[in-house]
């Protein structure tokens, strides 16, 4: 289920009695709870009726005496498991037999398995919502939508472009709420305000865009990122240094072997390790070793001014983007 089906079937009036949220979109899955207080939970009943637990402190007793206790001002009490531990017991003998006057949340992370036992008993008994990162497309609609709440247009532009600029829904409406400080009440937002009050956002969100566009070969997008780059200001051996560590990533990914613990053993965050194991996939050894050389040429030439920083990097954006052998 998405945040869109998710909300519809609220708006029905139907309340499942239970729910599995997991995705990178934080600030949704805190939308989906409060959108559930809302539901449920009626004037002054969230003292009674609402209870939060973190993972590490479910127990089996613990977890059956919030969801056995019977509400006090609404017709059904809310439980929130943060973090939810998804092979513990505790939470597996909550949902059998399951109690008619509790909603339970079981909020988990980015990525869930679905062979586990817990989750096919979710997904029996209730609702899993996955709420991922949205698209550039709907969260730029979701930022004019926000713009309107403060009083303000958005030119279709600037909300396309903060779209592609920050990473997640949450980032963006920090940006938004910024802008509606700086900006006089009442005045549209337009593209240059966007990109004068958030440069660094900007520069971060492409250049990660540019490695995703380097590594699947396409050319043109990645050359016209490194000229968006460099014409804010980007140093090119800062632009360098982020390829640089891509291609390193891939090599030692190959060195310590594809199945070891790459979370580990390369310092990533999970859902980075994955990507890397992906492109490590992608590219052998010998393709990820023969990239860093041509990486090493363009930083000297970068370093003793050879030719302009530009056509350095778009040669070498030339060169990297060329099939490979395998």
């Amino acid at each position: 289920m998405t945040w869109q089906e998710f909300q519809k079937e609220l708006a029905t009036g139907f309340v499942a009695p239970v729910y599995l949220f997991y995705g990178q979109e934080k600030y949704l899955i805190a939308r989906a709870v409060e959108a559930l207080k809302n539901k449920l939970l009626g004037p002054g009943a969230e003292l009674f009726d609402y209870q939060e637990f973190e993972g590490e402190e479910v127990t089996h007793e613990s977890l059956l005496s919030a969801t056995r206790t019977p509400p006090v001002l609404s017709i059904r009490r809310l439980i929130v498991v943060k973090d939810a531990p998804l092979n513990e017991e505790a939470l597996l003998a909550a949902l059998s037999p399951y109690c008619p006057t509790t909603c339970l949340v079981l909020i988990a992370g980015e990525e869930i398995d679905k062979r586990k036992k817990l989750v096919k008993a979710v997904q029996q008994a209730g609702r899993i919502v996955e709420l991922k990162g949205l698209p550039p497309t709907d969260l730029a609609q979701w930022f004019k939508e926000e713009a309107r709440k403060q009083g303000r247009a958005m030119e279709e532009e600037a909300a396309q472009a903060l779209a592609e600029t920050v990473i997640g829904l949450e980032q963006g409406l920090k940006e938004l709420a910024k802008l509606d400080l700086y900006l006089p009440p009442g005045t549209p937002i337009t593209l240059r305000d966007v990109e004068a009050l958030i440069p660094t956002s900007l520069n971060s969100k492409a250049i990660f865009q540019l490695l995703d566009a380097l590594t699947e070969g396409d050319r043109s997008t990645a050359i016209d990122l490194c000229r968006r780059l460099l014409a804010s200001g980007e140093a090119p051996l800062a632009i360098l240094g982020m390829i640089a560590r891509q291609f390193r990533l891939i090599l030692l990914a190959h060195i310590h072997g594809l199945h070891s613990p790459l979370t580990e053993v390369l310092g990533l965050h999970p859902w980075a390790a994955k990507k890397i194991a992906r492109l490590a996939q992608k590219y052998s050894l010998a393709s990820a070793a023969s990239a860093l050389e041509k990486i090493l040429k363009a930083d000297v030439a970068l370093k003793t001014g050879a030719t302009e920083p530009r056509l350095i990097l778009e040669q070498l954006i030339w060169t990297l983007t060329r099939p490979r052998p395998g």
